[in-house]
């Protein structure tokens, strides 16, 4: 399924190993591990997102990726405000890189921990409201939801199938010509 990690099984010494790699499997973690993993998350800075790594069960480590902020968002939003269009933030990172990033950007609405169902769910929910979606992605997860949105945006240095299921790709991947657009 897309958006919940990745699960290998290796041979190795006459042996199978399960192999997991994406967000924590609670219900396998034992209370040491559990608080570990939740202090781990409170004390995270710079958005950053944990993925753990499981084998046989068991937590094995935890490795830290994050993106930065791109500079233009900031404008991109209060441009959408400004227009009289809510920004909502539908996002597969945790609920605390999700809360640091919409603090900057001033989002008042945020979904984390989503998976590609989910947020093609979200855009059919607000389509069945009547309410037009604009909706900007980067990556295979955002595909289903751009082709559902009235307007979906694929950043240029994204995947081909985000790009490909935009109607709208950013070449340069930058948000300022959406912005122009709205003028």
């Amino acid at each position: 399924k897309g958006g919940q990690g990745l699960q290998i099984s290796i041979n190795y010494e006459n042996k199978t190993h399960e192999l997991f790699i994406g967000r924590p499997l609670e219900h396998l973690l034992d209370k040491t591990e559990q608080k570990f993993i939740h202090e781990t998350l409170i004390t995270l800075e710079d958005l950053l997102s944990p993925i753990f790594i499981h084998t046989n069960g068991k937590l094995f480590g935890i490795f830290l990726i994050g993106d930065k902020i791109r500079p233009e968002a900031k404008k991109f939003i209060d441009d959408l405000k400004k227009h009289k269009i809510k920004p909502i933030m539908l996002s597969g990172d945790d609920d605390i890189v999700c809360r640091q990033v919409c603090s900057i950007l001033q989002i008042s609405e945020y979904h984390p921990r989503k998976t590609p169902a989910e947020k093609l769910h979200f855009i059919e929910e607000l389509k069945h409201q009547k309410k037009k979606t604009l909706m900007v992605g980067d990556g295979i997860n955002d595909s289903a939801a751009l082709i559902k949105a009235d307007v979906g945006i694929a950043m240029g240095s994204g995947t081909d199938i985000a790009a490909s299921s935009a109607q709208i790709v950013l070449k340069h991947n930058s948000l300022h010509k959406v912005s122009e657009a709205l003028d």
